[in-house]
């Protein structure tokens, strides 16, 4: 179902994050990712980030909102 997603160079996985590493390019890439729920609840997420790993002057922060998860 996913028609645009790009490969990625690494991936970290954590508890409480999960970072992507990927080569620069002025192609538009589009990067999914899943979320596992636990409990139910109103959850606040955070921005997805981005930072040129060399310099600092390249970066961006985009998307936060609100995730509520209900029970079923």
């Amino acid at each position: 179902w996913i028609k645009d997603n790009y490969n990625y160079d690494y991936r970290d996985i954590r508890d409480d994050r999960t970072s992507l590493f990927v080569s620069a390019s002025s192609t538009v890439r589009s990067y999914y990712y899943f979320v596992r729920a636990v409990s139910p609840g109103v959850f606040q997420m955070g921005p997805v980030g981005a930072d040129a790993m060399y310099n600092g002057e390249y970066h961006s922060y985009n998307g936060d909102g609100v995730v509520r998860v209900v029970r079923r």
